[in-house]
This record gives C-alpha cells, sequence and structure tokens, in this order.
C-alpha cells in the first residue's frame, strides 16, 4: 500500500477499490479506477510494486475468499477496506515505524517531487487524476516561479 502511495500517488480510495483483475501481470500494467466515470486509467505495474503485490497475493492473501478486492482485511468474514480503513492501516505502520506523516502527505511529496523533477504539470494533473489544475497546484506546493517555467507560461497567469 505505501509503495502505491509513494509511487503513483494514489488515493485511500483508490487503493481499497483495486481488485485482483486490475493487475495485468503479462502487460505489466495496473490499471486504476477513479472516482468519476470513465475508462481506468492505465499505468505501468513498477518492478518494485509487483513484486510487493506478487508476495502479498502469494503468501499473505487468504486463498478461500470470495471477494475480488485485491486488499482485504485477516479478520474473518474478510471484508474488503474502504479508503477511510486504508488510511487508518498505512497510518497505524507509518506511527509503528516512527514516522509521524497522514499517508496523505505522500501524494504531495510525490507531486513536488515530479514538479521540482520538471515533469509537465499535466502529467502530474493526469496521474492523480484531478479534472483542475489549480487541484494540481495546491498539491504540488511547488515554488510559482519554477511552476511557470516547467509549465512555459507566464507565472502572472497562475
Amino acid at each position: 500500500m505505501l509503495l502505491l502511495l509513494t509511487l503513483y500517488g494514489l488515493r485511500s480510495g483508490e487503493i481499497a477499490a483495486l481488485t485482483l483483475e486490475d493487475i495485468d501481470w503479462k502487460a505489466n500494467k495496473l490499471a486504476i479506477r477513479r472516482r468519476k466515470a470513465g475508462p481506468p486509467f492505465l499505468l505501468p505495474l513498477h518492478p518494485a510494486v509487483a513484486r510487493a503485490l506478487y508476495e502479498y497475493v502469494s503468501q499473505v492473501r487468504p486463498r478461500d475468499v470470495p471477494y475480488r478486492e485485491l486488499f482485504i482485511t485477516h479478520v474473518k468474514p474478510h471484508p474488503h477496506p474502504n479508503g477511510a480503513s486504508v488510511t487508518e492501516t498505512i497510518r497505524d505502520r507509518m506511527m509503528r515505524l516512527g514516522l509521524r506523516i497522514w499517508p496523505h502527505a505522500l501524494r504531495h511529496s510525490l507531486a513536488t517531487h515530479l514538479i521540482n523533477n520538471d515533469c509537465p504539470p499535466e502529467w502530474i494533473q493526469v496521474l492523480l487524476g484531478h479534472e483542475r489544475f489549480a487541484s494540481t497546484l495546491v498539491y504540488a506546493k511547488a515554488d510559482l516561479a519554477h511552476l511557470a517555467e516547467v509549465a512555459d507560461i507566464d507565472g502572472a497567469d497562475l
């Protein structure tokens, strides 16, 4: 779950909604369902994410459950999590590791990292699933001069 947050900037609800069918092992793709209607957003399956998901599915996830959701609880009857429970699970794990940050902050970190490494803002907007660029700007927390330079626009337009 942490890799999905840090490498893809997924929302907790998007992680909770992942199903076994959303992982295309042969094509190395991960399908993300956004809240809004539309086709799934396909991402390349990062090798570290693929390895972690494979280990989870083959060694940790209970096999005898009818649920197709990727992540399920270990408490019978094995209900699948929602976004709030994913956030809580990740937050608890981070606290045990001594990290005092909210999981959603990893989305902010990814956006800032991408902006600071000259990733086009429009790509970040698509990756994060934002309809409006203003939403992406809030997450990125980048300085406006650098953002304007990357976007090749006049900073006054921001």
